[in-house]
């Protein structure tokens, strides 16, 4: 049974929704990385899978290179359903047990949950703000802390599953579309300049 970690909504977002957003927030305009810290514990993914009392916290990483090229890729059949023929500047996932060992625990699931999916030759990471939806049932359980990763390559390990490549991240914008919603608001923020990359 896979456990993975949340953080109540209520501890997260404040007793009166005082710290509620929708969308992406820069880091320096919701600094919620001690709120998580001190607050999150990791449960049975099938009990907050459909239960929106609680945030699964996923780390959003976006591998940009030195010459602002973005990695773009698609999700093929035999991926998540609801991504499949998706395309997300974004790899994420859940933070599991594994992960609490280490000094910063948003980071070791990051480098984790990058090292799983793609080769690269990262150089430096950032985390440089947080991602909250609300439209659909999926949104309303899972939060995204948005990780800028810097290097010079990247390439996808499970190809079966996923096709990707370094764009320009001007050029992604013709990719719009037929992005995940995540992708599209993280896309948004880059653009408007609210992401250092």
């Amino acid at each position: 049974m896979e456990k993975v970690m949340v953080v109540r909504r209520e501890k997260l977002f404040g007793s009166n929704g005082e710290r509620f957003f929708v969308g992406f927030r820069n880091i320096k305009t919701a600094n919620l990385l001690d709120i998580i810290k001190e607050n999150y514990l990791f449960m049975p993914r099938s009990d907050v899978e459909q239960n929106p009392e609680y945030k699964q916290i996923i780390p959003y990483i976006l591998f940009i290179t030195p010459n602002r090229k973005i990695f773009l890729y698609k999700r093929l059949a035999g991926s998540e359903a609801r991504l499949q023929e998706r395309y997300s500047i974004g790899i994420g996932g859940h933070i599991n047990p594994i992960d609490s060992n280490a000094c910063n625990i948003l980071v070791a699931g990051m480098k984790r949950e990058l090292n799983e999916e793609v080769e690269h030759d990262a150089e430096s990471y950032k985390l440089c703000g947080f991602l909250n939806l609300e439209q659909t049932s999926v949104d309303r359980v899972h939060f995204g802390a948005v990780f800028v990763v810097k290097g010079k390559s990247v390439k996808v390990k499970e190809k079966e599953n996923i096709e990707g490549e370094l764009v320009d991240i001007g050029e992604a914008r013709k990719f719009y579309n037929l992005m995940e919603d995540w992708s599209k608001v993280v896309y948004d923020a880059l653009i408007r300049g609210e992401i250092d990359a």
